[in-house]
């Protein structure tokens, strides 16, 4: 099934939305409080920007923030939903937080 999809990625340049194909066994997928149009906007201001490489390393050194227009997918995401301090996010933190506000909903 093709769902529309934005992040960062590295493979594709940085901030992005697209279709592609996933395999419904391999995601999660949480209904959370969010303004659609906000994260909208916010994908549209900053698609292009660069993946973040530097702030993968604050997974390990909370204190390495990264670039300011850099971004890796969770901090992506993190702002989109206009959490503060997107950069304290990885993969796993958001997925807690998803959990925790939303609920779970089938793709």
């Amino acid at each position: 099934q093709r769902r529309r999809m934005a992040s960062s990625t590295l493979a594709d340049g940085g901030v992005r939305a697209k279709r592609q194909q996933i395999n419904l066994d391999d995601w999660e997928a949480y209904c959370v409080p969010a303004d659609h149009d906000a994260a909208v906007f916010w994908l549209s201001a900053h698609r292009g920007e660069r993946y973040g490489l530097l702030g993968l390393a604050g997974f390990m050194f909370r204190r390495v923030k990264g670039f300011r227009n850099q971004w890796w997918c969770s901090k992506a995401v993190a702002a989109m939903l206009g959490f503060q301090d997107p950069w304290r996010y990885d993969p796993a933190t958001l997925r807690d937080v998803c959990r925790r506000i939303g609920y779970e909903v089938e793709l």
